[in-house]
This record gives structure tokens, C-alpha cells and sequence, in this order.
């Protein structure tokens, strides 16, 4: 059993964390607008994946078949995925608060509208299936305003992580709330309606607000800028004297030129194309593990009830723990490189400083051997469903480590400019790869991890 206060003192930790890096306040008392994005985060994001708790009622009102109840949690899945590109767009060009307004709409039109169905048995299960599409549409809205509230460069890997672990987190934490007597019926059973329709009141009225406190936190931006007013000159004034003293080592400067934004040079990039099917492999196999971790403990005769939950639970606290720490610990030993305003073609003796630190690159490697290497165990060494836990830590601690870091090699080697879209297109990856890679492409992943490592060398 899970110690609750425990937990609750644990999340009101991560809580913390989160308002300092995962936003900032518009013209008011610092920290005031910060509050409404992590609590929607670890209050709203996992509603959809709370399904399995609908589904007594859903049979005693409905009597839907198990093909209909499928439908009805894969639309919600599914919406995850179908306005990603889109909703990572609106970033780049309006900024979080406009996706925190979107999931507070869509929230409460998919949220209000099933618990007043549900509460009268109307529609049909194909309507409750549009309606947890909606939901799951909402859904990735509020993460991507929480997850690109902050494009800071500098702390890109702990941005990203802690409102990726509280996401994570959002299914326990709303399962505890389901639990408690105010949504209980006077026979002790889970009143779906009344819970459906208070968190659906609950994430209009945080993300309404998160619409008013959440803006980009650039802060090399930010840096530069208040650079230039203490010296009192403009950049391109900078830019100019930096040439002169340049001009006078014997060299040259020249103005970086920003690379082409549009999506058809994004398609043309080879290493794109080599960048998402590392991701494919990653998330695919990955999701395809998690989302069947129960057949597979079925698969062992002589299986106890509950160790495909003990399962989910190892999967679910390596996955967390791997979110938390691989951001700040790749900002630690894979500092990025600042490039600067400009570009300095060096001569003869003098040479460019050599980037310190490791790529980045390295992590997506760890995690294809991670994988590679469970897999390969389970399918040779574990004989009983006791031994399976080296597959769920491992599938975990891969999966969890993977998305804390993928957005920011995508930042650092595409630019912060697009970073919503490019992160969205990636962002389909596990629906590619869930159903078509085994282990042996975690190995051939891993070459072409290795062949990128060495092409962005000085770079990550």
C-alpha cells in the first residue's frame, strides 16, 4: 500500500520545483502565476488514463462490448498523437499560454459533457469515444504548454524533467483522489459522473488561469539583452566591435546564419530522419513492453494475480525516477555550447576552445543498450514471472530517460525557433514504433546513434 501523506508531501515537493523552472509571471508578484501550470499538470494530464476506472460503470449502464470499450480508450490515446505537430505550432508562434486556454476548452467540453452522459446513461459508446478523443486532444495541449514554458538552453534537461515526472505522476495522484468518500456513492461505489465532472471543473479553472501566468522564459535572450543595457551599446554595435578586435588577431567574423525554419528543409535532413527512428525504436519498443506487460506475466504458469500490477508499479517509479534525474544530470556533464550572436572562423595559431563535456548523443545510446540488453535477458535468461522486473526497471528506466532528453538535442541541433513543431513531429515516434520494432533494432538503432554521435560532435 502506498503511504499517502507520504506522497502527497512528495508531490508538494516536485511541486516547488516545477513553478521555479517550468514558468514565469506576467507583470505580477513573482511565483503567483507559476502554481496553476504544475497543479494542471499533475491534477488534469492523466484523467484519460484513468479508464479502467470508468469501466464498471460504463457495463452496468452501457453493457458496451470489450471491442467498443477498446475504441473508446484508444480515441483517447489516439488524441494524443493527432494534433501534436499542431499544437507544438502554437507554441512557436503564439506560446504556451495559448495551449493552457485550448486544454482549458477542451477540457471542459469532453470532461462536462461525459459526466453528464454517463450520469443519465445517454449517447452511445461512439459518442463517449469522441469525447475522450477530445479529452486526449486537451491533453497533450496542457503538456506542451508546461513542457516548453521554458526554452532555457542552460537548464534545457531539468525544464523538460520535472514537468515530465509530474505528468507521469498524474494518474497515481488522481487515483488516490478517485478514492476518497465524496466521490463515493452511499453504496460504497465509484461515482463516475461526479468525479468526471469535478476534475473537469477543476482543469478549466487551472488552465484559465495558466493562460494569464504562462509565457516563453527565454533566458539567453534575456541575458544578452540586459548585457547590452549595462554596456549601453546595441548588438549590432557589439557585433562591429567584436570584428574589429578579430580583424586585429588576424581572423574574421562573420554573422551565424540562422538555419532554414521551414518544414520541408527539416524533411530533407537526413539526420532528422536518423534522429526519429532512434526515438521509433526507443518509445516504440518501449510502449509496446509497457502496454503488454500483462500478457507477458500471464505467459509464466503458476503467475500470482497481482504481479502484472506490481509490474505496472516498477515500470512506473523507474520511469519517474529516470525523468527526474537524466535532465539535470546531462545539463551537468553535457553542458551546451554557447555559439553566441556570431560565428569566428579562427587562423593560424589560434585555435577555437574545444567543447568540455560529453554529447548528448550518449544518452539515447544508454538507452538503446539498456533496452537491447533487457531484452535479449528476458528472452534467453527469465524462466518465471518472479524474474520479470528486470524487464519493467529497465523498459522504465529507458522509456522515462528518452523523453527527458529528446527535446533538448532537438533544441540545441534545429533551433529553439520551431522546437514546438519539430518536438511534435518527433513526438509520433512511439505510434510508428509500438507496433513494428523488436530488439534487434535497438542494435541497428544504436549504430546509427553512434554515426550521429560522431556527425554532431561540438555540438551537443
Amino acid at each position: 500500500m502506498f503511504d499517502f501523506e507520504r506522497l502527497a508531501e512528495e508531490c508538494a515537493a516536485a511541486q516547488r520545483w516545477s513553478f521555479f523552472f517550468t514558468s514565469a509571471p506576467l507583470n505580477i508578484p513573482a511565483g503567483a502565476a507559476s502554481p496553476p501550470n504544475a497543479i494542471a499538470i499533475l491534477l488534469s494530464s492523466g484523467g484519460v488514463f484513468l479508464f479502467p476506472l470508468y469501466v464498471p460503470w460504463l457495463k452496468q449502464h452501457y453493457s458496451p462490448t470489450q471491442s467498443e470499450l477498446s475504441t473508446i480508450i484508444l480515441a483517447g490515446m489516439m488524441g494524443q498523437y493527432a494534433f501534436a505537430v499542431l499544437w507544438g505550432a502554437v507554441i512557436d508562434s503564439i506560446g504556451p499560454h495559448a495551449c493552457s486556454l485550448a486544454a482549458s476548452a477542451l477540457f471542459l467540453i469532453s470532461w462536462s459533457a461525459f459526466a453528464y452522459l454517463a450520469a443519465n446513461s445517454l449517447g452511445s459508446p461512439a459518442i463517449l469515444a469522441a469525447l475522450f478523443f477530445t479529452a486526449g486532444v486537451g491533453r497533450v495541449a496542457s503538456y506542451f504548454s508546461a513542457i516548453f514554458a521554458s526554452r532555457s538552453q542552460k537548464k534545457s534537461g531539468l525544464a523538460t524533467s520535472v514537468p515530465l515526472a509530474l505528468s507521469g505522476l498524474s494518474p497515481l495522484v488522481l487515483s488516490y483522489v478517485a478514492g476518497l468518500d465524496v466521490f463515493q456513492t452511499p453504496g460504497g461505489v465509484f461515482d463516475v459522473p461526479k468525479f468526471v465532472f469535478w476534475m473537469g471543473i477543476g482543469c478549466t479553472v487551472i488552465h484559465a488561469i495558466g493562460a494569464i501566468g504562462l509565457k516563453h522564459v527565454d533566458d539567453l535572450a534575456n541575458e544578452e539583452g540586459e548585457r547590452a543595457r549595462l554596456m549601453g551599446v546595441s548588438e549590432d554595435e557589439h557585433v562591429i566591435e567584436a570584428q574589429r578586435e578579430a580583424m586585429k588577431a588576424g581572423c574574421m567574423v562573420v554573422q551565424k546564419v540562422e538555419s532554414d525554419g521551414a518544414v520541408s528543409a527539416l524533411l530533407k535532413d537526413c539526420g532528422f530522419w536518423g534522429y526519429v527512428a532512434i526515438g521509433i525504436v526507443i518509445t516504440g519498443t518501449a510502449e509496446t513492453v509497457i502496454s503488454n506487460i500483462g500478457t507477458i506475466v500471464m505467459e509464466f504458469p503458476g503467475h500470482a494475480e497481482s504481479l502484472a500490477a506490481t509490474q505496472v508499479r516498477f515500470i512506473s517509479i523507474a520511469s519517474t525516477l529516470a525523468k527526474l534525474c537524466t535532465g539535470p544530470l546531462a545539463d551537468w556533464i553535457c553542458p551546451p555550447v554557447d555559439e553566441g550572436p556570431m560565428m569566428v572562423c579562427w587562423c593560424e595559431p589560434v585555435r577555437p576552445e574545444a567543447k568540455k563535456g560529453l554529447n548528448r548523443m550518449l544518452f539515447p545510446a544508454m538507452c538503446l543498450a539498456i533496452l537491447a540488453s533487457v531484452y535479449a535477458y528476458t528472452a534467453v535468461c527469465i524462466t518465471s514471472a518472479d524474474q520479470l522486473w528486470v524487464l519493467s526497471v529497465g523498459t522504465g528506466l529507458a522509456y522515462g530517460a528518452s523523453w527527458a532528453i529528446l527535446p533538448s538535442i532537438t533544441s540545441v541541433i534545429w533551433g529553439a525557433r520551431n522546437l514546438g513543431r519539430n518536438f511534435g513531429i518527433l513526438s509520433y515516434a512511439p505510434l510508428i514504433g509500438t507496433p513494428v520494432f523488436t530488439a534487434s533494432s535497438a542494435v541497428a538503432a544504436l549504430v546509427g546513434c553512434s554515426m550521429l554521435w560522431r556527425r554532431w560532435s561540438g555540438r551537443l
